[in-house]
């Protein structure tokens, strides 16, 4: 794999010699950055953490965690931003036993706040922790059909994989998640990749 090379200040300013170093350096750069090198900027159009600024960073997307956050029945995700479509990624995430639990995700409208469900489904009882993943398309186009694929696990009785349209026009701000009961356990992250519609 190719290194990421830094370039300082100094080999840029008018005046400052070419040498056989720099141009190296400048050459590699991108080769670097295709190939997800250390502190190289973030490729952009690969599903990589929300938050990633440079590849390597500590940045992960995770905007869940039981350990940290405790049990909660309700959770939004941060805001989006336009030109990119995002991931939900749940891993090993846990609900408190009851005969059974329905999860619930809504998208929220830019202009106006208001939230529209967009999928609902129950949980089978003692069927343990769950993984799973909501890919939503183009959120940030407005008028154009925005598209939530959910891909769920067979914990799930009354829902399965499927893509689910938001039907309200505008830009989706950020989704939210309601639970019937609070999580006990697993982390939730945010991924995102670039999107040329919608900036």
């Amino acid at each position: 794999m190719t290194d990421w090379a830094n370039i300082t200040e100094a080999q840029t300013d008018p005046g400052a010699p070419g040498t056989s170093e720099l141009w190296k350096a400048w050459t590699d750069r991108p080769v670097a950055i295709a190939e997800g090198a250390n502190s190289a900027p973030v490729a952009r159009t690969g599903w990589h953490p929300y938050d990633l600024t440079a590849v390597g960073g500590s940045e992960d997307g995770l905007i869940y965690d039981f350990a940290v956050d405790g049990g909660v029945a309700t959770f939004d995700t941060p805001t989006f931003s336009d030109g990119y479509e995002y991931m939900l990624v749940f891993e090993g995430v846990g609900i408190q036993t009851a005969p059974s639990t329905t999860w619930t995700f809504q998208a929220q409208n830019a202009d106006d706040d208001t939230r529209t469900t967009f999928f609902s489904g129950t949980r089978s009882t003692g069927s343990g922790n769950v993984g799973m993943m909501i890919h939503l398309r183009f959120p940030r186009v407005v008028g154009a059909p925005k598209l939530a694929q959910v891909l769920v696990p067979d914990v799930f009785a009354d829902a399965a994989d499927a893509v689910y349209q938001i039907s309200f026009a505008p830009k989706v701000k950020s989704l939210r998640a309601a639970f019937s009961a609070n999580l006990t356990a697993g982390k939730i992250r945010l991924l995102r990749r670039r999107e040329y519609v919608s900036a």
